[in-house]
Parts: structure tokens; sequence; C-alpha cells
């Protein structure tokens, strides 16, 4: 096992910053996004991995806006 000074590792690090950025010919400038279970009805929370687990996901029942008008009967009532 060797012992690097501190003074040498500035050196080491300066020199292999050198040779990184001379051979570094282009920058990432942009993230991929992906969108997977996109719907208002799923509950699906994200995660910072992305990794999305459906196995925890659920369906978020709504009422629809209107079963009936009122003048007709609900199904299965009987009418007077």
């Amino acid at each position: 096992m060797s012992v690097v000074r501190g003074c040498h590792v500035h050196a080491l690090f300066g020199r292999s910053i050198r040779w990184i950025s001379e051979r570094a010919y282009f920058a990432v400038l942009h993230a991929y996004v992906t969108s997977y279970g996109y719907s208002r009805q799923l509950d699906l929370t994200p995660y910072l991995d992305e990794l999305p687990r459906f196995r925890f996901a659920t369906w978020k029942w709504t009422a629809p806006a209107r079963l009936f008008t009122g003048r007709e009967t609900a199904p299965g009532s009987q009418s007077v």
C-alpha cells in the first residue's frame, strides 16, 4: 500500500482533471423524461429513482356526474 502526500494528491488530481477536460468533446445538456401511468384516475406515487411501482398504485373511483335525472326510477327501486 502506498501513501501519497497532500501536495502530490493535488498535483495528480490537477493532471487527471486536465486529462479529462482535454478529451471531453461533449456534455449532456438535457434530461430524458419518461412518463408512465399518466391518468387522473390512477393514484401512482413517483419515486426519485424513476422506477414505477405499479404494485402500489390504486385506481381512484369517482362517481359519475349524474346517475339519473330524478324523473325515472333508479335501478332496483319500486315506483309508487
